[in-house]
């Protein structure tokens, strides 16, 4: 492959009155690149191809089972962003005795198989019903989703306030009146509303 491109007009420097001159000349750059066959060749029969390796047996893991565990690869990646940063990062950290740090790493793990499973269950009754949940993104709220975060079902839950008043013979508990967003996001999750109800305590 031949391909001529015209070069810029050279610029040259005269010593007798110290100006720049353009010379008349138009040089041109004369560029050759052989066609790599072998390279185009294996391009062609490659493209549009996926290589996926495993080392499960082919009776524990057929192709379709390969690909699919491949395309939910993300759940897992989502699991350690989440202790990268967010509610559950473990840095900075500030312990140095050994125990400690595993008795930390276990709450957190504990924490993220909570959050994991809040988000699946809420999910998994969205996707049952169709609906989609509005409210939970402060900057707009009538955007709707049916895939909610659990941090976003959390934050949802800010505004709950516990309020006690304190007599001669009893504590009286009160609770902030649960919004229809919370009621909702309460259903999908299997969680009684009751659990949130206020409880009277007599001395």
């Amino acid at each position: 492959m031949n391909k001529y491109i015209p070069n810029p007009l050279c610029r040259a420097w005269s010593s007798r009155n110290q100006s720049p001159h353009t010379n008349d000349r138009d040089p041109h750059l004369d560029g050759r690149s052989p066609r790599q066959t072998v390279a185009i060749d294996l391009f062609n029969r490659l493209a549009g191809w996926r290589i996926y390796v495993t080392n499960a047996p082919a009776s524990r893991l057929s192709l379709d089972g390969a690909v699919n565990c491949y395309r939910q690869e993300w759940q897992p990646e989502h699991g350690f962003h989440r202790l990268k940063g967010g509610l559950l990062a473990i840095m900075p950290l500030y312990l140095h005795d050994d125990e400690r740090i595993r008795g930390l790493l276990l709450l957190l793990g504990i924490a993220l198989r909570v959050l994991t499973l809040t988000e699946f269950v809420a999910r998994r009754d969205l996707a049952a019903t169709g609906e989609k949940l509005a409210g939970l993104y402060a900057g707009n709220p009538k955007h709707a989703t049916d895939q909610p975060s659990a941090e976003r079902l959390l934050k949802a839950f800010d505004n709950i306030t516990l309020y006690f008043h304190k007599t001669e013979t009893e504590i009286r508990y009160e609770v902030t009146p649960l919004s229809p967003l919370q009621r909702r996001i309460l259903k999908a999750l299997g969680i009684p509303e009751v659990s949130l109800r206020p409880h009277l305590r007599l001395h």
